[in-house]
């Protein structure tokens, strides 16, 4: 690090040795702490063996007090993680209670009612408050002549408490474990005939002043402009994204323009900027007189710093505080106070004290895909961005000179960060998002000086005076132009490749890469460059592997999403091409094909080759849409039936017709000839004409009979008894496989047909907490009394079974993941051994099944 300070900060060489300030040392050592103790509750003794070598080695360095804080902020930050108050909420977890929470953030409201995060304050008992705590998520049906709830309401109802879930599939998003850092842990739904009751927030209160003021930009902005135009303004203005479109938000994150709907430095830095020039030269207008008086204790500079500083909290205050938004502000903040005091700044000092307030404050942050992007890109700027300070010489210039050549090194500055930015933050993208892209560096270079200028400051005045006069002033105008601006994310979003969904990249490969690039960095002047040149061609070949994979050969592997109270099935052959037995459901933004299928076969880099969509029902066929829309060329297998009626077979049939064609019908006896070496049979149902609307849907399910060397898997759709009766399989091996019909209906599964089958593994698709509570405890028992091993997508995850013919391997999502080890877990060395092997081992999660004879 003591090489680091001249070249980095552009001084001049000095041959004095010059020592680090101990803000910044401290600092580091603060986060060096956190972080281990973030490794800590995966690896715990190997974070303790870490944070003992790293102290040992600062004490020698005659550094004991950077220790001291580095084992402090270890410990700190590890007990802050598993911290739980005895009175918290998420003891009550699968009863029901009478909870009195207050709103803590302003619901987003669907047609179906609303969705908020409520604070606990007490639970009634025998009619006696009783004080707890704790985050949990309401989702609540809107009754009939319901008032709207807004932040600070307090409300009192009984409640049966979930616990936060999540579809757990390869490649998919953890949103527990993300509601987990962000303190929730325990969700309910309050039906529409669910006793509320509610006492309005105390108007006088500021911060309910301030959340009711943002609900009222946020309201006059849906009333009064169109609806992108609305959702932007509304994010970029006071940080609600409640409205924010799917086809929006996808389109920013194609054209690399995502980090705008997150109020962070970029929107803070146009603003104190703007607010700093207008204040700065407002004083130099004033009467000469008004001027001496005014600046005999503070410059123009230091009164326009102090307005700006001002203007700036309020807005990240009325933002609604966010991770990016306090990162920026404690960034600003600490340069404006550097100008009141006429001293000079230090940008990675306060880059470093930012990160540790934020996280001394919640400790769990570190984990956060918004702080690691916001730090990572600022770091990176002050980094590999040469600084541009005045020369000593050059000292005594007047800022109203402007010398020449300025927007060249405008425009070379520009460039430079937004290629520090985006290169910096490519890896993390890559592992949080599952997306890389080329855009977005052309797209910043462009749109990002053009919303400084327009978009900002038009849409802030607009949107921030809006409950003031009533109405959006000249809303026209102002929806002119942010549709405009959208047009222009739009027009970078489309271009050719400019974005891709790829697979996660594995945590080992993204911390080398950071670890190569920071040693690089300071001390890239004693790497020899073929050494520089061989690692970067490792490092682009380790990365290229992992975005995009190369499919299981040699195997037929058949995986059992988890699509929640739904099915999915993907059905992957030895040369990995692929079929995908129905998609999951779709409702709203919860979209299986989009959160649990596609990102399912990018992780595997398996090819789709046909669809199959079992029945025409939302839980089977309506994940499917997104997928024919992402892979358009795709052909799609159905039954025939058909419901014109309803909404979602509309969006299915025109996905269909707009990708592949018209689906092509199955019938009984059908042979598909998708997967090379694998025989895959239709065993039902029989042909018929085409049907609107059929009163048996789930016996007309398709199942399939997939063949391969000694295996048979049997794929049932949601069939009944009555069709279990009369299914005759053709010639071949024995079910080794089967999943059960209807996600484990008593009306399936009868007992004279499993004792046919004898099926080796049952697995049964289907929700947590499903409100069907499938599987029935009955046909679970039918499968225990005849011997049959059964596997639930709702307590393991995604399901997995593999055969070369022979053999049959199982693989359960949740013996995958990397599990967390509270202290309290039994032989914490032997769970921390097992989360080593499924870092480094993958292969081990697959687990031999044993045949009975």
């Amino acid at each position: 690090m003591q090489g680091l300070v001249g070249p980095v900060l552009g001084h001049r060489p000095n041959p004095v040795r010059r020592s680090l300030p101990p803000l910044l040392t401290g600092s580091v050592a603060l986060l060096a702490g956190l972080t281990l103790a973030e490794i800590g509750h995966y690896f715990p003794y190997a974070a303790l063996t870490a944070a003992a070598i790293a102290s040992v080695f600062l004490v020698r360095a005659r550094l004991a007090a950077l220790a001291v804080v580095l084992l402090l902020g270890s410990a700190y930050g590890y007990g802050r993680y598993w911290h739980q108050p005895a009175d918290h909420i998420s003891s009550t977890i699968g009863q029901v209670v009478t909870v009195t929470a207050v709103v803590a953030e302003n619901p987003h409201y669907h047609p179906g009612g609303s969705r908020f995060t409520a604070r606990v304050q007490a639970i009634i008992v025998d009619g006696q408050p009783h004080p707890a705590s704790g985050l949990i998520r309401v989702s609540r049906a809107r009754p009939k002549g319901d008032t709207p709830l807004a932040y600070g309401d307090r409300l009192t109802a009984p409640m049966r408490l979930r616990p936060i879930t999540s579809l757990r599939n390869p490649g998919g998003f953890d949103y527990a474990a993300y509601q987990w850092r962000r303190g929730v842990l325990a969700r309910t739904y309050l039906s529409r005939h669910t006793p509320v009751q509610i006492e309005r927030a105390r108007q006088a209160a500021p911060l309910v002043w301030l959340h009711g003021y943002r609900n009222r930009v946020y309201r006059l902005l849906q009333r009064d402009l169109s609806t992108d135009a609305a959702a932007f303004l509304s994010a970029l203005a006071v940080g609600d994204t409640r409205a924010m479109p799917d086809p929006l938000r996808q389109q920013f994150q194609a054209a690399g323009m995502a980090h705008i709907l997150a109020i962070s430095g970029t929107h803070l830095g146009l603003l104190a900027g703007l607010v700093f020039l207008l204040v700065r030269g407002s004083c130099w207008l004033l009467p000469h007189r008004l001027l001496i008086r005014l600046t005999r204790h503070l410059s123009a500079q230091q009164w326009a710093g102090l307005f700006t500083l001002l203007a700036v909290a309020g807005y990240a205050a009325l933002a609604g505080g966010r991770v990016p938004t306090l990162r920026a502000l404690c960034m600003t903040g600490l340069v404006i106070v550097a100008l009141l005091s006429s001293r000079r700044t230090h940008p990675i000092t306060g880059l470093a004290v930012a990160a540790s307030l934020i996280l001394l404050w919640d400790p769990r942050a570190l984990g956060l895909a918004s702080l690691q992007l916001s730090f990572v890109a600022i770091l990176a700027i002050l980094l590999l961005v040469p600084s541009r300070s005045q020369p000593a010489d050059d000292l005594t210039a007047t800022d109203d000179t402007a010398p020449p050549g300025w927007w060249r090194r405008y425009l070379t500055g520009l460039l430079a960060v937004t290629l520090a930015a985006g290169a910096a933050t490519a890896p993390l993208v890559a592992y949080h998002f599952a997306q890389v892209g080329w855009a977005g560096f052309v797209a910043n270079l462009i749109l990002l000086p053009l919303l400084g200028v327009t978009v900002l400051p038009v849409g802030l005045l607009a949107a921030l005076t809006a409950p003031l006069a009533g109405v959006v002033p000249l809303a026209g105008g102002v929806d002119w132009l942010v549709n405009t601006y959208l047009h222009g994310v739009s027009w970078f979003a489309a271009l050719p490749n400019a974005f891709h969904q790829v697979a996660v990249v594995p945590l080992p490969l993204l911390v080398a890469t950071y670890t190569i690039a920071l040693l690089l960095i300071l001390g890239w002047q004693q790497v020899p460059l073929r050494t520089i040149l061989i690692g970067t061609l490792v490092l682009a070949c380790g990365w290229g592997v992992a975005l995009y994979p190369t499919p299981p050969r040699g195997w037929l592997t058949v995986t059992f999403l988890d699509v929640g109270q739904g099915d999915s099935t993907v059905v992957t052959g030895p040369h990995g091409h692929t079929l995908i037995v129905d998609g999951g459901t779709r409702s709203g933004r919860f979209d299986t094909g989009r959160l649990a299928v596609a990102p399912f076969l990018r992780q595997t880099g398996v090819t789709p080759v046909a669809w199959l969509a079992t029945h025409p029902q939302v839980d089977h066929v309506g994940g499917l849409i997104h997928l024919m829309r992402r892979w358009p060329a795709v052909p799609l297998y159905d039954n025939g039936d058909q419901r014109p009626t309803m909404h979602f077979y509309q969006d299915y049939i025109q996905a269909a017709k707009a990708g592949a064609g018209t689906p092509i019908t199955v019938a009984q006896g059908d042979t598909l000839p998708l997967l090379a070496q694998v025989t895959i049979t239709v065993v039902h149902p029989p042909a018929r004409p085409q049907q609107t609307v059929t009163e048996d849907l789930n016996d007309r399910s398709v199942v399939l009979a997939v063949d391969f060397g000694q295996h048979r898997l049997l794929l049932t759709g949601d069939i009944e008894m009555p069709v279990e009766d009369h299914l005759l399989l053709p010639d071949g091996p024995p079910v080794t496989v089967l999943k059960i019909p209807h996600h484990g209906s008593r009306s399936s599964s009868g007992e004279a047909w499993l004792t046919a089958l004898a099926p080796q593994l049952a697995v049964v698709s289907v929700g947590r907490f499903n409100p069907y509570h499938h599987p029935h405890p009955q046909v679970v028992e039918r499968y225990r009394k005849l011997g049959i091993p059964l596997v639930s997508t709702a307590q393991d995850g995604a399901i997995s079974v593999r055969s070369d013919g022979q053999q049959l391997q199982l693989r359960r999502e949740m013996t995958r993941r990397l599990a967390r080890i509270p202290p309290d877990t039994g032989p914490r060395w032997l769970a921390e051994r097992q989360n080593w092997q499924r870092l480094l081992q993958p292969e081990v999660s697959w687990e031999p099944w044993p045949m009975r004879q």
